[in-house]
């Protein structure tokens, strides 16, 4: 990556591979992690029981995959830049919204809303530029069906490969 700084090569600018590699560094910054990872601990912060805390978790994990399968039918149709606009204004809003009603000792059910709506939102727009892997052809417009179908077949091999032994 440093040479390619240093020296551009002509077929495959620095731009685009400095732009593909900010935007897999943001999708890690946008506080994903921490909505599905301690969601059970933000619920019971905000009152529910352990219960109701861990079914809350489990519709997180249903809006998070509702909204991965449906931008994967609507990426083709809307494009990826303005799927990933939108989603990061929703995420946005909503972490505000949220926040607001921490701040205010306010939670209740418009707080889980306003995660269910973050986690729409990164799944719909951020959360499916790392389904789609690091490999961004649409940032090349140089290459052709052949770069799509050779990105394909690396994602299928590297999907391959990281199976785990049977035995």
């Amino acid at each position: 990556f440093c040479i390619a700084l240093l020296f551009p090569i002509r077929s495959f600018g620095v731009l685009i591979i400095l732009v593909g590699v900010l935007l897999s560094g943001f999708q890690q910054f946008v506080g994903i992690n921490v909505v599905l990872y301690y969601a059970p601990e933000i619920f019971k912060t905000m009152g529910a029981a352990t219960d109701a805390a861990l079914l809350q978790q489990i519709v997180v994990g249903a809006v998070n995959l509702s909204f991965t399968v449906l931008a994967i039918f609507t990426v083709d149709k809307f494009g990826r830049r303005p799927l990933m606009i939108i989603g990061a204004l929703v995420m946005a809003v909503s972490m505000l919204i949220l926040g607001t009603t921490f701040y205010t000792h306010s939670v209740g059910m418009g707080s889980l809303v306003c995660m269910l709506v973050y986690t729409a939102g990164f799944a719909m727009s951020w959360g499916l530029l790392g389904a789609a892997g690091r490999d961004l052809p649409e940032l090349d417009s140089l290459h052709g069906d052949e770069y799509r179908r050779s990105g394909a077949m690396d994602r299928q091999l590297l999907g391959v490969m990281d199976l785990p032994d049977a035995g």
